[in-house]
């Protein structure tokens, strides 16, 4: 359906990892809600990757929130 670059892909791992001891919880097993609290409330963009939000804010622009999430769900595993 749609790819996102080497460079978003490390973004949200460096994300996830920073975020993950506290959310890890949150998630009850559910790696789509991992990839949630990732995607939502611009934290790429907290984090520093404001070239990767802006990815992931033009792709919900043309497939929705829960595609991308859905998707990038299915290709990255963060739990």
């Amino acid at each position: 359906m749609f790819d996102i670059t080497k460079a978003t892909q490390q973004a949200i791992y460096a994300t996830w990892d920073y975020i993950a001891a506290d959310a890890y919880e949150l998630c009850e097993g559910d790696n789509e809600i991992a990839v949630e609290l990732v995607l939502d409330a611009s934290r790429l963009a907290m984090q520093g990757y404001a070239d990767a939000d802006a990815e992931i804010k033009q792709l919900c622009a043309e497939h929705g929130f829960g595609t991308v999430r859905e998707v990038l769900a299915k290709k990255m595993q963060l739990l």
